[in-house]
């Protein structure tokens, strides 16, 4: 659902480029349009406060000094997507009483990012290890979508101690964000339990990004799309779940353990 925003007018501190302008504090109009995740009306209001986000934007700009109208409208889309309902934004910024009004309108796009991640337990209280794991989430996503929980042998090299050979149960789960990738990589790692254990041993959570949005990233410390998903059943499985355009139909020994309604208690 799409809704337009009032039209804000405002003078702002921006640097002059033309002779005709004559000061540096310059009357510009901002036009913004919301795409919501609201189900209804009813349910828009309680969540979006309109007052709220146009006196947040009147604020910004009165407070800060800008070089570039483009500048203006960047950050204006950016305070948008911080609302949790809105997934993404499109803000036209122009200035007004001047000679062409073509070379000082702007208008920008932007979506809110998308990330996935699978979560993995195999010690202690297994449910209540990945059900707080989601709950801490929360803080970095907006959780659109969880998959059902599924139990899969532990991953083991060979000789490993016997007592490392737990089943992990394992999930995997979409949200919007405002956070980027590294960002999200240290905020999974505070949340992760026995994270400094050996690599193979057991762990009270683990969590891995999957995908952030459509881009391919390779850093010393992260990489995505995460480079072992396509091996792995137990990240494929429950991520078709969530993501109708990956088929997995091969054979797997995944277990069902809970369904989706877990998430619901």
């Amino acid at each position: 659902m799409w809704i337009n925003l009032n039209k804000i007018k405002i003078v702002a501190h921006l640097t002059r480029h033309y002779a005709y302008e004559v000061s540096d504090f310059q009357e510009i109009f901002i036009i913004i349009k919301a795409k919501i995740i609201a189900n209804n009306p009813k349910q828009l209001h309680e969540t979006l406060d309109y007052d709220k986000l146009e006196k947040n934007i009147i604020k910004f700009i009165k407070s800060q000094q800008f070089k570039l109208i483009e500048e203006i409208a960047n950050q204006i889309a950016d305070i948008v997507l911080i609302e949790k309902i809105v997934i993404e934004v499109k803000v036209e910024v122009g200035k007004l009483n001047i000679m062409s009004v073509d070379s000082a309108t702007v208008e920008i796009s932007k979506n809110k990012n998308i990330v996935v991640l699978a979560l993995g337990s195999n010690k202690g209280d297994k449910i209540l290890n990945l059900k707080n794991g989601v709950q801490n989430l929360k803080k970095i996503t907006d959780i659109i979508d969880i998959s059902s929980v599924y139990e899969s042998k532990a991953l083991l090299i060979e000789n490993s101690p016997t007592e490392w050979n737990v089943p992990f149960f394992n999930i995997v789960l979409k949200g919007y964000t405002n956070f980027s990738p590294i960002e999200i990589l240290t905020e999974c790692q505070k949340i992760e339990i026995d994270r400094h254990q050996e690599k193979w041993a057991p762990r009270g959570l683990d969590i891995d990004i999957i995908f952030y949005n459509n881009i391919t990233m390779v850093t010393p410390n992260l990489v995505i799309p995460h480079t072992e998903y396509q091996k792995r059943d137990f990240v494929l499985v429950p991520l078709t779940e969530i993501n109708k355009d990956i088929i997995f139909n091969k054979p797997h020994n995944l277990k069902l353990v809970y369904d989706k309604s877990i998430w619901n208690s």
